[in-house]
């Protein structure tokens, strides 16, 4: 798990999600894991979330990502209990010049740049005294802890 996947997952957990990371599904050809979703984040009353991220750049990284949201699709209606068309797929992804490839199969797509700005924003709303996030999600509290801090 990279550290966008680790601090996705605590940001949806933040919002109110039920989070699960590395969610295994089905067999391998050689009788491995068949697939493994990044990050699935429930909260009653929205649709499910799908959420993949990777470090790297470039279209072997893009690709991946496809994949990965292609052979999910067949385990939605297992893992989640859900049809496919209500489980929103996202990534963050390395470089915003990736976005395209993967927004034209209906994924949504942050750039980690745009990713951290949205959490940076959301902190910077925040008191660090009266509503500092859990110690539960550490990843979280620094963030708000250096937005608290570059604010002095």
């Amino acid at each position: 798990m990279n550290v966008f996947e680790e601090l996705a997952a605590e940001w949806y957990e933040f919002q109110g999600y039920c989070v699960r990371k590395n969610v295994t599904y089905g067999k391998g050809r050689s009788g491995g894991i068949g697939i493994e979703m990044d990050l699935i984040a429930c909260r009653l009353g929205s649709d499910p979330v799908h959420l993949e991220s990777t470090v790297t750049s470039g279209p072997t990284a893009i690709e991946k990502l496809k994949k990965h949201f292609t052979e999910a699709k067949e385990a939605y209606r297992e893992v989640l209990n859900v049809a496919p068309c209500k489980v929103k797929q996202k990534a963050i992804v390395f470089s915003a010049k990736d976005r395209s490839k993967l927004e034209d199969d209906g994924v949504e797509v942050m750039s980690k740049d745009e990713f951290m700005k949205t959490i940076v924003e959301a902190m910077e709303k925040k008191n660090l005294s009266t509503d500092s996030v859990p110690h539960s999600l550490p990843l979280l509290r620094v963030v708000q802890e250096v937005v608290h801090l570059l604010r002095k």
